[in-house]
């Protein structure tokens, strides 16, 4: 059976309205060997980052045929819609919108924070189980019986194929939403299990160059798990990074052990904002850390190790917050 894909051109962007979809499709714009469109509801009025980028809309509803005719003039399809459990539904009919519409590679929307394929993960976090989910479906879709195209000269070919990418938690968002326990305004950051734990850490702009690098790649990331990062660093050392960029001493707030409660996690089960995020980040410190995971990193992607340096990214951080 053949592996070789045909060359990745058409690139469709659902979810660019995100802080992650803005993020690729700046990746994506100048690059000339791409051209990109975006798949929007019709119920979204957010100008489109350039002008000349095709809109393709469906309704509120993701109603499948629909949206599988738009997604189907595209080599590719990168998901960047947020995954909360009241959107899951969307997910799943994108994913196979992309199928049903001979979409060559897809890219599910599991950026961020850790691995859904993590046990740990996803006993505490109903959420990285819905991940879970969604790329079983798309692994299942791409080795399953439906997806393949035999040849007029007997040759089999799969058309359909994924690639995961997993990013670690995103330091700029967790900046920005608090979501990391950090508190600029009060010069504040939670710490876990004494700060010495380390995990991987990543931007929006990271993630988006990630995506690129996978549609460069198509071979060598088909039906693949990608594990990328700006950095890997201690709590401990996050908080020296903010001192630094402050020039101000920052307060350690105690967060305990690095433990899954079973009060925090029934509280998340029955989607108590506070207790998600703080598992979240509990999983994050706790589960992201990849030296030990299967998948290509970035160095076969030929990405550097460390694109991004920490109190670079801390200072645009706070700044953008205007800390």
């Amino acid at each position: 059976m053949a592996n070789q894909l045909a060359h990745i051109k058409w690139v469709t962007v659902v979810g660019d309205t995100t802080p992650l979809g803005k993020a690729v499709v700046e990746a994506l714009i100048p690059h000339p060997g791409y051209v990109l469109r975006v798949l929007r509801p019709v119920s979204s009025e957010e100008p489109v980052a350039q002008p000349y980028i095709v809109v393709d809309r469906v309704p509120d509803d993701w109603d499948s045929e629909m949206t599988m005719d738009a997604l189907s003039a595209s080599h590719a399809v990168v998901n960047c819609l947020d995954v909360t459990w009241e959107n899951r539904w969307k997910h799943h009919r994108v994913a196979e919108a992309a199928f049903r519409g001979e979409v060559s590679r897809y890219i599910p929307a599991t950026f961020g924070s850790v691995d859904c394929r993590n046990q740990q993960a996803r006993r505490a976090l109903k959420l990285y189980e819905e991940k879970y989910k969604l790329l079983k479906y798309v692994k299942d879709k791409a080795l399953g019986p439906d997806n393949i195209i035999e040849h007029p000269d007997g040759s089999l070919t799969r058309p359909f194929s994924w690639t995961s990418i997993v990013t670690g938690l995103f330091l700029d968002r967790g900046i920005k939403d608090r979501s990391l326990s950090i508190d600029p305004a009060l010069r504040r950051i939670g710490i876990f299990d004494g700060g010495y734990t380390y995990c991987s850490y990543s931007t929006v702009c990271l993630a988006a160059a990630a995506v690129l690098r996978v549609l460069d790649n198509p071979d060598k990331t088909k039906n693949k798990v990608v594990h990328v990062q700006s950095f890997c660093v201690s709590q401990d050392e996050l908080k020296a990074s903010l001192e630094r960029v402050t020039h101000e001493q920052w307060t350690p707030v105690k967060m305990g052990p690095l433990v899954y409660t079973p009060f925090l996690v029934n509280l998340a089960q029955n989607d108590h904002f506070g207790a998600t995020q703080i598992l979240n980040h509990v999983v994050g410190v706790a589960e992201g850390e990849y030296a030990t995971e299967s998948g290509l990193d970035m160095s076969e992607l030929g990405m550097p190790m460390q694109m991004e340096p920490l109190d670079y990214v801390v200072r645009k951080a706070l700044e953008l917050e205007g800390n």
